[in-house]
């Protein structure tokens, strides 16, 4: 049967992969977009437009390479590799959220070669991210691909109408983006989390690490948690390594989005008064 608990695990999992890269990619682009504006070099703009295409081209070549370097394993490798594409995945993930790009004035006095390649950088790391953790989902079982293959679907859906409501929203509809923007460090957790569990899952298919069945943890296909010790040990030293971390960006994200709310009622009231 398709329809059971690692289809709904993978949908869960690659749903949400394709609108955040590509909405995070979004936003660098209007960044870069905004600091040619800024600095009067509107004519410079397809740079940027070039510069994304040429990276989406070469994560069409990174994403033929996977296919290519994965059909050279079968058993043992096969697992060893999907194990490292989770690790990969998540070390990447880990790296764009805690080196996200910060505001800086400077920007608009930044060469067109320079925002160029910013933006080149911007889209692929974004594209090889997702490439790699599409080739780590799409290793499970049927259901599993199945289950990858609806999310991606989905995903892409999802990316298209927050591209529609960028472009066309209203105020009501940009706060409830700043809203899914605020918590994406809570998304990329659970990601991450998920990335360990694979990983943990293909070392122990491949034999080179153990299960211990504990007590004192739990089973969970949509988190891809799992009661051993393994498991475990792998998760306390991803908590006790980025846990301070994540729970500060917790906090920033609630309070930056807890003051753009405070702004625009304010606002409102504002202009409610002045009326």
């Amino acid at each position: 049967m398709i329809f059971n608990g690692n289809f709904y695990a993978a949908f869960s999992s690659s749903f949400w992969i394709i609108p955040r890269e590509g909405t995070e990619a979004l936003l660098v682009i209007i960044m870069l977009c905004s600091a040619f504006m800024q600095s009067g070099r509107e004519d410079k703009l397809p740079v940027v437009y070039k510069n994304c295409i040429a990276a989406l081209i070469a994560g069409l070549v990174l994403a033929a390479g996977c296919i290519w370097f994965h059909s050279l394993f079968t058993g043992q490798g096969r697992e060893l590799s999907e194990a490292f594409a989770s690790l990969i995945a998540m070390a990447m993930l880990l790296y764009v959220n805690f080196e996200t790009f910060k505001p800086n004035n400077a920007l608009h006095q930044m060469s067109v070669a320079a925002l160029g390649f910013m933006a080149f950088i911007s889209v692929f790391r974004e594209l090889a991210e997702t490439i790699l953790f599409y080739y780590s989902l799409f290793q499970g079982d049927t259901a599993q691909q199945a289950g990858t293959f609806a999310g991606l679907i989905a995903g892409v859906v999802l990316l298209a109408a927050i591209f529609w409501l960028h472009k066309t929203s209203s105020t009501r509809w940009k706060i409830v983006n700043r809203f899914i923007f605020n918590i994406t460090p809570l998304l990329i957790f659970i990601l991450a989390v998920m990335c360990i569990g694979n990983a943990v899952n293909a070392f122990q298919e491949s034999r080179l690490l153990g299960f211990t069945p504990v007590n004192w943890m739990f089973n969970s296909n949509l988190i891809h948690a799992q009661a051993s010790e393994e498991y475990g040990i792998a998760l306390i030293i991803f908590l006790a390594s980025t846990g301070l971390l994540f729970i500060k960006q917790f906090y920033s994200s609630l309070s930056l989005l807890l003051s753009y709310l405070a702004k625009k009622l304010l606002s409102q009231t504002q202009s409610a008064a002045s009326a």
